[in-house]
């Protein structure tokens, strides 16, 4: 019941084309959290909180092989709590994605942020790296590979976490109406709070129905 709250956002991006293919860009972000209810044995009181992100970066579609976009910035944390220690740091996103032929695509995803915590500390200051391989090895089968790594570190809180997984799926278009898939997961999380380490394989079926 302390977990609960409303998240509103607002963002507003400009926009300078200096090629037909490529914009530079300025960006900002603002979020709002208010929770629903505060914890009485909290003695750091509300977790409600403000927070700005300001980015400058680029967005491009060079090639029909390349396309991306980079943004460059810092955060700004805020608490209504004067207890809670505020926080600011260096953020980024990247979405690259490289085409080398029609049936193969590469995408590389990193990003750097604040979410709310799970349970301990203030927030969560999360870097997630992500590299996916899409290949269509026919009309009716594909792959996805799925690589990630990142660290979550816990502010306010002696905690900091590194994950790392991989996903990995075959693909069969069987039906016209009807997809089906065979894959393995896995997922390992290292804490410095030892009571949350944890590893996980996966194994899983699925199908996909349409109209």
């Amino acid at each position: 019941q302390y977990r609960d709250y409303d998240k509103d956002s607002f963002a507003g991006t400009f926009y300078w084309a200096v090629s037909p293919r490529t914009d530079i860009l300025a960006e900002a972000r603002y979020i709002e959290t208010e929770y629903d209810k505060v914890n009485p044995l909290d003695p750091f009181g509300s977790l409600d909180a403000e927070e700005w992100n300001y980015y400058l970066g680029a967005q491009w579609d060079a090639t029909a092989k390349t396309s991306g976009s980079i943004r460059l910035g810092m955060y700004d944390r805020e608490y209504d709590s004067g207890a809670r220690k505020d926080d600011d740091g260096f953020s980024w996103e990247v979405d690259l994605t490289y085409k080398p032929r029609s049936y193969s695509t590469w995408n590389l995803e990193s990003k750097r942020y604040t979410q709310e915590t799970n349970g301990r500390g203030d927030a969560v200051d999360t870097d997630r790296t992500t590299l996916t391989w899409d290949h269509d090895w026919a009309s009716r089968s594909n792959t996805n590979v799925k690589v990630y790594f990142g660290t979550e570190d816990y502010t306010g809180a002696d905690r900091e976490d590194d994950r790392i997984g991989v996903d990995a799926s075959y693909n069969y278009a069987w039906r016209r109406w009807i997809d089906i898939g065979i894959g393995y997961r896995y997922e390992d999380r290292d804490s410095t709070f030892e009571l949350r380490d944890y590893s996980r394989n996966e194994y899983y079926l699925r199908a996909d129905f349409s109209l």
